[in-house]
């Protein structure tokens, strides 16, 4: 039987700040460590989080790692599909406010992509979650290579938040390992009971960096 878990989904807008993890924190962590923490929120139904952990790889592979969009139901949990598709489907979004799922995953069809064509690139995903519906999304994701971070928001789905954040930095103590920052902003709608969301906070949200970890590695 699968083990129900919920995955907090994540780039910072204006309503939400994030404070960058200090080196003194960092450097208490060890590499195949993970660091989480909650993040305060104006809004009670929003769950934010961060989780901060080393991967023991130069920050060029990670980094090529999470900007193959295509593949990340393969460390990612909880995620039954994940595409990208171009961002020129926004401009057929806002001729519509709300979407249906059928009707929505069938435009999708017809912009589909094999790799991102820009540094904004929109990226469709079903989360299978226990006991609530799917909950589906489409973000728009905007890659900064110098910067090393990616920054999304939600275009459209049946989820009332998803923002957050990809960071990267190379480890102060050693260039050829990689900090990882992930930050989350999130409402899933619906009803989530609490022990699922106390559940996706306290497991889903390390699970987020040691699978990318072992993608990374392997």
């Amino acid at each position: 039987m699968k083990h129900p878990s919920f995955v907090p989904i994540i780039v910072i807008t204006a309503i939400f700040i994030a404070v960058p993890e200090s080196n003194a924190q960092v450097e208490v962590l060890k590499p195949g460590e993970v660091k989480t923490e909650r993040l305060e929120t104006a809004d009670s139904n929003i769950l934010g989080a961060r989780a901060t952990g080393i991967i023991e790889a130069p920050i060029d592979s990670v980094w090529k790692v999470l900007n193959d969009f295509n593949k990340f139901k393969e460390f990612m949990p909880n995620l039954r599909t994940s595409f990208i598709v171009d961002k020129a489907i926004l401009k057929e979004i806002d001729i519509k406010q709300k979407w249906d799922r059928e009707p929505f995953e069938k435009m999708l069809s017809k912009y589909i992509l094999d790799q991102a064509n820009s540094d904004t690139v929109c990226s469709y995903s079903v989360l299978d979650l226990p006991i609530v519906t799917d909950r589906w999304y489409l973000l728009k994701k905007v890659v900064d290579n110098e910067k090393h971070t990616i920054r999304w928001s939600l275009a459209q789905g049946n989820v009332n938040v998803n923002e957050g954040s990809w960071e990267l930095q190379p480890y102060a103590k050693n260039h050829s390992q990689t900090v990882v920052i992930y930050t989350t902003y999130s409402d899933p709608g619906g009803y989530i009971p609490n022990w699922i969301i106390e559940l996706g906070f306290t497991t889903t949200l390390e699970d987020v960096i040691l699978g990318l970890r072992r993608r990374v590695l392997r």
